[in-house]
């Protein structure tokens, strides 16, 4: 399954997805007509939306209205889900926001209920988090002229980042497995040390005054106790 913010609310994207076999969900335009399906919605048949871990959220609603609006140019069998919280006293309303709510839309061809569909879309704002930290590994400014040599950078990119993500699992432990790619290169990358070789051991010696030198001795232990790989 594909899941992409508003960009991604296109013809062409949708029904290449569709021909290339591939779920979607993308998210849809507030359009006039979107807006007013929502107004007319009861206020009964909107249900509360759910959490990863199965909880309800108190102030999300999340309902179907793909019987309210004209879906004929989308692909056969496409469905909008709408989901909407009410505002906060003395929070400021946007020009999209309808009696003190604010909406968001998107459009599915999945099947399942309503708060599923609704939990499953919004995990895409993950791969935003994954590009804004690829700014910071390489990925905001680009070496070369060259598109190939550009291609190779970005696979190099996401190469470190996968390599970085792999390691905070195996490695870390508590808080220090969600750090962000910046803080923790300077928790742990920029820590200073000094190798020490005495009787044949390789001793490295972490600064006492460091804040997280703690933790940065302790992901040294799992590390050391992988398998080493095997030899093709």
């Amino acid at each position: 399954m594909a899941r992409i913010d508003g960009a991604g609310a296109s013809h062409e994207v949708t029904q290449y997805l569709r021909e290339a076999g591939i779920r979607f969900s993308v998210g849809f335009a507030l359009t006039e007509p979107v807006r007013t399906a929502i107004t007319e919605v009861p206020k009964v048949v909107w249900i509360k939306a759910v959490r990863p871990d199965g909880k309800k959220r108190k102030n999300f609603r999340v309902v179907e209205i793909t019987d309210r609006v004209n879906l004929s140019n989308w692909p056969k069998n496409s469905r909008v889900i709408a989901r909407r919280i009410k505002l906060k006293v003395g929070e400021q309303q946007s020009f999209a926001d309808q009696d003190g709510y604010r909406s968001a839309v998107f459009l599915t061809d999945c099947k399942g209920g309503v708060s599923t569909l609704d939990l499953t879309h919004r995990g895409h704002p993950g791969v935003e988090d994954s590009i804004r930290q690829g700014k910071d590994c390489g990925l905001l400014n680009l070496p070369s002229n060259s598109f190939a040599r550009n291609e190779v950078w970005l696979w190099l990119v996401g190469l470190a980042q996968d390599l970085f993500a792999w390691s905070q699992v195996i490695c870390l432990e508590g808080d220090a497995q969600k750090w962000e790619l910046k803080r923790s290169l300077y928790r742990l990358f920029h820590q200073s040390g000094r190798i020490a070789r005495h009787a044949r051991h390789t001793t490295l010696r972490l600064s006492r005054d460091w804040p997280w030198a703690t933790e940065l001795e302790a992901a040294f232990a799992p590390m050391q106790a992988l398998a080493p790989p095997a030899l093709a």
